[in-house]
């Protein structure tokens, strides 16, 4: 029962994985839909772009097909802008016409752990521009909030090849990083499931993971044993509880039960011995 919980737990975290993703494709729709990339207004855009920003841990990047930037919004506006080579999956998903979300990779300028949603902005049936919207792991922390778990329990916000996004505890310490290589192997292999591990810290604990259906992210939920144990114990004990007090009101009640046919039976003895006499 605590395990399938634990299954139940990952598979509703990794939706809230694909929602947080899902808003940061909303934003980049609506940008996409602007008339000043249909005008090639870019200063214009750059502006609207920056308003609908409100923290510094994401920005937004408007490219050409060759991959040159044409409106970054974590830099200051008329910088000089780079080139960068689109991979396979991005290149493949923009032509499809797809959104496409990334694995965690280096930032360019200072390598710190980042990742992206792109959407193809097409006009006139052809490849415009791609729109993406960058941020930094931190955004997924209120998915890791403590408060959502069991006292103990170790989550983590991965992407699709076991690069931590977000996690707790120790959630400064490990974005970037992998988890560890069984559980990798295990995320690569199936969308969900249930098996043995240990933590980065070396603590042994009953490890689900479940992808999000969109995405492909997924989340990884560790319930240490000491602590998935008490839960059992607390559960055994109180059925026993509940099955000792069912037991002592079936024979209180038998009891009453019985006793009401003895006086029965008694009466039934006495009318008897009285005709007889």
């Amino acid at each position: 029962a605590v395990a399938q919980h634990a299954l139940a737990t990952a598979r509703a975290v990794s939706v809230l994985v694909d929602h947080q993703l899902g808003m940061s494709e909303a934003l980049l729709r609506g940008l996409a839909a602007s008339p000043d990339l249909d005008t090639g207004n870019l200063s214009s855009f750059d502006s609207h772009a920056r308003a609908g920003l409100d923290n510094d841990e994401r920005w937004v990047v408007l490219a050409d097909p060759s991959g040159q930037q044409l409106v970054n919004t974590r830099l200051p506006p008329k910088s000089v802008l780079p080139r960068h080579e689109f991979d396979g999956a991005f290149a493949e998903a923009m032509r499809a016409g797809r959104t496409h979300y990334s694995n965690i990779v280096p930032a360019p300028i200072n390598q710190r752990p980042v990742f992206y949603v792109a959407v193809p902005v097409r006009r006139e049936g052809r490849l415009k521009y791609t729109l993406s919207l960058a941020s930094v792991p931190e955004v997924f922390n209120a998915v890791v909030d403590p408060a959502r778990f069991s006292p103990g329990t170790v989550v983590s916000v991965v992407d699709r090849e076991g690069t931590i996004a977000a996690r707790h505890p120790n959630g400064d310490r490990f974005p970037g990083r992998k988890v560890t290589s069984d559980l990798v192997q295990r995320i690569g292999a199936a969308n969900e499931g249930i098996a043995p591990s240990t933590t980065i810290e070396g603590e042994p604990v009953l490890s689900a993971h479940s992808r999000a259906p969109v995405s492909g992210w997924g989340v990884a939920l560790g319930s240490p044993y000491a602590s998935m144990y008490a839960s059992a114990r607390r559960m055994l004990w109180t059925g026993l509880a509940v099955s000792a007090a069912v037991m002592v009101m079936a024979i209180l009640l038998a009891v009453w039960i019985g006793r009401a046919v003895v006086r029965s039976v008694d009466m039934l003895v006495a009318d008897t011995d009285t005709v007889g006499r």
